[in-house]
């Protein structure tokens, strides 16, 4: 009895995965519970998603094993995202991976859908454009940014050995943070900037271990409440910290506020537009502040840091590249001046 009870969950669970497939566009045909995890080659995972446009054209489904519809040219893309947007602005289903990050959902702008998301989104950029945050004044930021830097380095009596690693985080951390709080670390003044680096960092690493995979992979697991406890404490105590570390600054920031006053930067004006009875913006809070945030450093901060470093990295290797890069902006920018936007 038991054996047939078994048998029949097992056919009715195949039948009802693979009616599933079919309503996907079509891709590699994915294997119950694993999806197509086991085809997939990791190590060379744009070539191996190049291959499969060819078998299945400019749109198609993997399995990971959670159905992920891949988009592979410009028309497809702009169809789906910039013609068809208002029905792609979903977030994902399962929870995953906000959960991790937030203890409410629906708070800041990566992780958020719905009205909710459509507000964050429009107040952010609102805020990004309209109190003082244009592309010339963000432009100054980064030139002070870039002047704290080169002061740093001439100061330095060893220039033959210079670890830029860390100058290059708190470079690209202090234009983030000028938007955020309109302050910045010095080079030699920095301990409280690097505690939150460092806690970033651990966060970051802490997405790529098997917990973080294992949840996205398999959302089912979250419904299992021991095992969903386990995961999300251990992942969740690596981000614990950077959270506290950014709400402080926060909560430093919000106490300079003075209603009357044109917003200096992004959590003022976030406050500005919030506090009115009459604003459309009344409903978000703390939590949404705190979120957004944390989404300019989840956004801006790693990426911009790693990019730089590769390109550094590079052009000290090619040498004779770094000379055509400088002779052109002498030529066409001249020696007495920054770049400009």
């Amino acid at each position: 009895m038991i054996v047939i009870l078994l048998l029949t969950i097992t056919i009715l669970y195949l039948i009802n995965f693979y009616r599933k497939v079919k309503s996907f566009p079509p891709g590699p045909t994915p294997y119950p519970i694993v999806g197509n995890l086991f085809s997939i080659d990791f190590k060379k995972i744009h070539q191996w998603l190049y291959d499969q446009k060819k078998n299945y054209g400019s749109v198609y489904t993997i399995w990971a094993p959670v159905p992920l519809v891949v988009f592979t040219d410009y028309d497809s893309i702009n169809e789906a995202l910039v013609e068809n947007d208002d029905h792609f602005v979903g977030r994902n289903t399962y929870g995953l991976p906000e959960k991790t990050f937030y203890d409410r959902p629906n708070v800041g702008v990566i992780f958020s859908e719905g009205e909710e998301w459509r507000d964050q989104r429009r107040l952010s950029v609102h805020i990004l454009r309209d109190f003082g945050m244009s592309r010339t004044i963000i432009q100054d930021k980064i030139y002070l940014v870039i002047q704290d830097l080169y002061d740093y380095i001439n100061s330095l009596e060893n220039k033959d050995n210079v670890n830029i690693d860390k100058i290059l985080q708190l470079s690209v951390g202090n234009v983030i943070n000028q938007i955020l709080f309109g302050i910045m670390y010095s080079n030699t003044e920095n301990n409280e900037f690097f505690e939150f680096a460092e806690a970033f960092e651990e966060f970051v690493k802490g997405t790529r271990g098997w917990e973080f995979r294992i949840l996205f992979l398999f959302p089912i697991i979250d419904k299992i409440p021991i095992i969903n406890n386990y995961l999300y404490k251990r992942i969740t105590r690596k981000q614990r910290k950077m959270r506290e570390i950014s709400k402080i600054q926060v909560e430093k920031c919000k106490k300079t506020y003075n209603p009357d006053d044109e917003p200096p930067n992004f959590i003022h004006a976030f406050m500005k537009e919030t506090q009115p009875t009459n604003s459309k913006y009344n409903y978000l809070d703390s939590y949404h502040l705190d979120a957004m945030v944390l989404d300019f450093w989840l956004a801006g901060f790693e990426t911009t840091y790693i990019t730089l470093r590769w390109f550094i990295a590079i052009i000290l290797k090619h040498v004779d590249v770094q000379e055509k890069l400088q002779d052109e902006i002498d030529r066409v920018i001249g020696k007495d001046r920054l770049v400009q936007l």
